[in-house]
């Protein structure tokens, strides 16, 4: 059975939980990274493929 990490937007993490000074939680994924913050909850960053002109 696939996971469904798989098949997301981020796919698989590339890092940890990191916090930051300021208390606001980040993890990276391959396709991007979610920023979590009391104040501001979770935003998703994706990353977009670069492509060669």
């Amino acid at each position: 059975m696939k996971s469904a990490a798989q098949n997301g937007v981020l796919g698989y993490p590339t890092t940890g939980e990191l916090i930051d000074p300021d208390g606001r939680m980040m993890q990276k994924f391959q396709g991007g990274q979610i920023i979590w913050s009391a104040k501001g909850g979770a935003v998703v960053f994706t990353s977009t493929p670069h492509s060669s002109i």
